[in-house]
């Protein structure tokens, strides 16, 4: 995707092409993809994910197609953040409208929950878009996974995505939490706040195959295989 629109720019650019020079287009973009991994005695999968990628690219692209104009701006920018932390945001596209969309592509998007309450689960985006220069209009996840291309996310207003639509309290109340939640978190972290307190009476721990070298083993909320939550059962065996 970077390949690709290195190349074009812009919607617009993309659309005046033929057909058979949109797919050399793709097939080039995919190429130059691959190019980056090192064969390694894996020519056969290469060639399988090549097949894959371009079928994904030529849907993506459809989907993009039923948005309006628009520039990709930033492709793979770095993004300077007041925190110890190196950030790269995928795609930044500018609108006719002078607005910005940040955009961060995933093979399955999460969802913009993972954006909200005090303890997110993801704070990568509302990190980016409090600290650009130019504050985006929209923070939109794009799921790149064939058969099930989408957007995701949050945006100032209606319209500047395809079903993309605006927080219930407001955008500008929506970035001001999230300026608050990342100081917090971060304040929290830098002060060596270290207690044992997982979120969701533990939930995250299921995903976790450290259990063995924290201490959550010296709480009541250890997960042993007698504890369920909502059916669903501890697996003692990672800590082992």
């Amino acid at each position: 995707l970077a390949a690709l629109w290195n190349r074009f720019k812009t919607k617009e650019a993309l659309a005046r092409i033929g057909e058979m020079e949109r797919r050399e287009a793709i097939t080039a973009a995919v190429e130059t993809g691959l190019d980056a991994i090192p064969p390694a005695a894996r020519e056969k999968l290469l060639e399988l994910e090549h097949i894959r990628m371009e079928a994904v690219l030529e849907n993506w692209i459809e989907l993009d197609f039923e948005r309006d104009n628009f520039t990709v701006e930033h492709i793979e920018e770095e993004v300077k953040l007041q925190l110890p932390i190196k950030a790269v945001a995928d795609r930044i596209d500018r609108l006719p409208t002078g607005e910005l969309v940040l955009i961060d592509y995933k093979s399955t998007a999460p969802g913009k929950a993972v954006w909200m309450g005090d303890r997110p689960d993801n704070l990568q985006l509302p990190l980016y878009a409090t600290s650009l220069p130019e504050t985006p209009s929209a923070l939109v996840f794009a799921q790149l996974k064939r058969g099930e291309h989408k957007f995701d996310g949050l945006a100032s207003k209606t319209g500047l995505m395809p079903g993309i639509k605006p927080p219930d309290g407001g955008w500008e109340n929506q970035l001001q939490q999230w300026r608050e939640t990342i100081a917090r978190i971060w304040n929290e972290f830098e002060s060596g706040r270290a207690d044992i307190d997982p979120k969701d009476g533990g939930k995250p721990c299921r995903h976790c195959h450290l259990h063995s070298l924290c201490r959550i083993y010296d709480t009541k909320i250890h997960p042993s295989e007698d504890n369920e939550d909502n059916g669903n059962k501890w697996n003692s065996q990672t800590a082992t």
